[in-house]
């Protein structure tokens, strides 16, 4: 196979390492997504449930906006750890989406990695775009993927739980 332009501009391990990344956060919106559609009660199966399942896999914010309010309609002590797989989600939000809509380079190659990407300060609808580039090491790309893994592996948990609940015919809708 011939190498890409991108695969002379960034090493293998690297990218390896970036895609590790960015499935392990996707795997944790599906989740969370099934999550919320067993603590919303949300059934597929109908039209409007449907579009409104949609809309809420789509929108990152949404999804944690609906996660929050699952959190709320579960037995008590899963919806606390939802509520901190939330919590931690938000305040790494940025990262997730520079590691996706970045566009990375290597300094020399193999030693450093920097990334430009822009991101909104601005408050909600009225947008203020500032230009970044963020320089990362080796052991923050390593520790950013140990963190979302921590939290795909409690995402499932709480999943698992909900499911186990909902076989078992025990609601917990206050």
């Amino acid at each position: 196979m011939t190498a890409t332009i991108i695969e002379g501009m960034l090493s293998e391990g690297f990218l390896y390492r970036l895609g590790v990344y960015a499935q392990t956060c996707a795997h944790i919106e599906k989740v969370l997504w099934h999550v919320v559609l067993l603590g919303q009660g949300i059934d597929v199966s109908d039209e409007p449930d449907f579009q409104r399942a949609m809309r809420i896999r789509k929108v990152n914010r949404d999804l944690l906006s609906e996660a929050k309010d699952a959190a709320g309609k579960i037995k008590p002590n899963i919806g606390k750890i939802l509520v901190g797989i939330v919590s931690e989600i938000e305040s790494e939000l940025y990262v997730r989406h520079m590691a996706v809509h970045g566009a990375w380079h290597t300094h020399p190659p193999g030693e450093s990695h920097t990334c430009e990407y822009f991101r909104d300060v601005g408050p909600k609808g009225a947008p203020d775009w500032r230009a970044y580039t963020d320089a990362i090491t080796d052991q923050e790309i390593d520790g950013a993927i140990s963190k979302v893994d921590d939290l795909l592996r409690r995402a499932l948990d709480v999943w698992q739980e909900l499911k186990a609940s909902k076989s078992a015919g025990t609601t917990y809708e206050r």
